[in-house]
Formats: structure tokens, sequence, C-alpha cells
């Protein structure tokens, strides 16, 4: 299971990036099987690709909340049969070969850690499934040092502004603070008005910049 994973601060664009990535390339031109995953409670990533999640991890976890509190799943299955089988239930089809598994909310106010636990063991449950998993994180630094898997390539997403920059770097420190193991680091800087980057050093290589668009401010849409 070969991971690439987008972070950023919120705003940034780092969903719309993603869609269209997914759309026009990584659907069709990355070799299967993928398994899509929109780890942001908010389902920016499921929203901009059109589709209408028919269950999330968030709503699964809520319907089988006993089964969890007892540390056996449907059947008295084990934790990491329970997260298979729940996974099963999230995921659906995008294409011939790439699939959709979308996290959801929490269905108590407060930390997301508990949905972000089972789609961990989620995750270790479809490993042997999926050749490549697409992920695209909440906002946010927080939640990049919640899971153990090791990142083949995280793209960081960042407008050239000092604060976005700052906490693109953040996320990264916060990641190697806690040990993930990321391969590849790139910078992908959006919203570019042809201005120079100065007096703030870059937190990865980068690697490209992606123009200002007012239209795409306009109509929200990936295409």
């Amino acid at each position: 299971m070969n991971v690439l994973m987008t972070a950023g601060k919120g705003g940034t664009g780092k969903s719309m990036i993603l869609a269209h990535l997914l759309r026009r390339r990584v659907l069709t031109y990355l070799p299967g099987p993928i398994l899509v995953v929109d780890a942001d409670p908010h389902q920016s990533l499921t929203r901009l690709l059109g589709i209408r999640p028919r269950a999330t991890l968030g709503e699964l976890r809520h319907r089988h909340n006993l089964s969890l509190r007892r540390g056996v799943g449907l059947e008295a299955l084990s934790r990491r049969d329970f997260a298979a089988a729940l996974a099963h239930q999230a995921v659906q089809p995008l294409n011939e070969h790439a699939d959709l598994l979308v996290m959801g909310r929490n269905d108590q106010q407060g930390c997301q850690c508990v949905v972000n636990n089972i789609l961990g063991g989620t995750l270790d449950a479809l490993a042997d499934e999926y050749t490549w998993v697409v992920m695209d994180n909440e906002a946010g630094v927080e939640h990049i040092g919640r899971h153990t898997w090791p990142v083949e390539v995280l793209f960081l997403v960042s407008s050239p502004k000092p604060l976005d920059l700052d906490v693109a770097g953040k996320i990264l420190r916060q990641a190697q603070d806690t040990g993930r193991e990321i391969r590849t680091t790139w910078l992908i800087l959006n919203r570019h008005k042809g201005q120079r980057v100065t007096g703030h050093r870059l937190p990865a290589p980068l690697l490209g910049t992606l123009p200002y668009s007012e239209a795409l401010d306009t109509l929200d849409a990936p295409d």
C-alpha cells in the first residue's frame, strides 16, 4: 500500500487540487487498484468529485457503537476483522479500478480521534487490497501524526502567504516529531499571482506553482 497524502492550512485549495488530479490524471493513469480516502470530516473532496457517499466510517461507527465499546465486532469478530467489515460497508466504487472511502464525522462533540482511529484500523485491514491509497486530509496540524503507516508522497499545499507557509512547515515538523515516516515531501504553491516568496524559508522542495483563478473561486469546481 503506497500512500499519497495532501496536507495544508484550511482554504489553500488542497481538496480542489486533488480532485482535479484525480479526475484528470490519477484515476486514469495511475496503475490500480486505487483507494481514494476523504479523511476530512467536512468531505470536501467527495463533494468536489460530485459523489454522495452511501455510508461513512463515522456513520457506521455510530451504528455499531456498542460492539466497539465491548471490544468485539459483528458476530464477535476481532477488532481487525471488525474494521475490515466496516471498511467493506463504507467503500464504494469510483470506476473499474478505484474505490472511495469517506471518513465522515464523529457522532459526538469534540475530537475526531475515535473516527481517525477507526480509519487507521480500516486502512490496515485493506492494505493488501490496494496498490495506492490517495488521501485528502483535514486542514491543520494535529492529524498528521495520528497514524503509523508510512507515506510515500506528502503534498504540502500552501498559498504564498507567510501564515499559510508557516502552517505547512508546522505540519511537516509535527509529522517528524511523532515519527511519521514520510519518504518524499513536495510543496505546491497555490493561488500564486507571480509574486516572489521572500523572507520565508520554504518548508519543502517546491514541486510547482498554480496561478490564482478568479473563475475557480467563483465556480468552486475542479474543472
